[in-house]
């Protein structure tokens, strides 16, 4: 694929890109029930009006991501390398998330997804989307908001000037 070739090295703040990394990575997630669960939760509870979008599933073969969901993958991986954290910590408070009665993430999840979908933005309003939401918001009960958004906008803003 191209996108990994681009990113094959690339160093963002301390984390390097590997693309064998990455792909481990994505494949791992997608076996990971809790976390799983609570992206499906994500979807099931997206509010009417809601039905267009990405398209993007689990199941979706990485070639097929629009470059946008793609990038979001990326994203996740990096931004939790970054926070120094890995997929059985996220398994582990997603678990704890499940447990808890509220649906702040899904709800936090709907409202995003509709206000893309309401600026006719239809990419990164799938699994994509509700990954990294997910990866965006369980590290805010260990790390500061502010820690965790300035790293994803620093790996956006990287990856934009990569793509450009």
């Amino acid at each position: 694929m191209q996108l990994i070739d681009l990113l094959e090295g690339v160093t963002f703040m301390r984390t390097s890109f590997h693309g064998d990394v990455f792909l481990d990575w994505l494949k791992q997630a997608k076996e990971k029930p809790s976390l799983m669960a609570l992206i499906s939760g994500c979807l099931h509870h997206h509010g009417p009006g809601t039905d267009a979008g990405c398209g993007c599933t689990a199941a979706t073969p990485l070639s097929s991501y629009p470059t946008p969901c793609f990038m979001a993958l990326v994203r996740s991986q990096v931004l939790l390398a970054e926070l120094d954290l890995g997929l059985p910590y996220l398994e582990a408070h997603a678990a704890n998330y499940l447990r808890r009665p509220g649906q702040d993430i899904e709800q936090a999840f709907i409202e995003w997804r509709h206000e893309r979908l309401r600026a006719g933005l239809a990419t990164l309003t799938g699994w994509c989307a509700a990954l990294h939401q997910t990866v965006l918001t369980l590290p805010c009960e260990d790390f500061p908001i502010s820690r965790v958004q300035e790293r994803d906008l620093a790996i956006l803003k990287r990856l934009n000037d990569l793509a450009a």
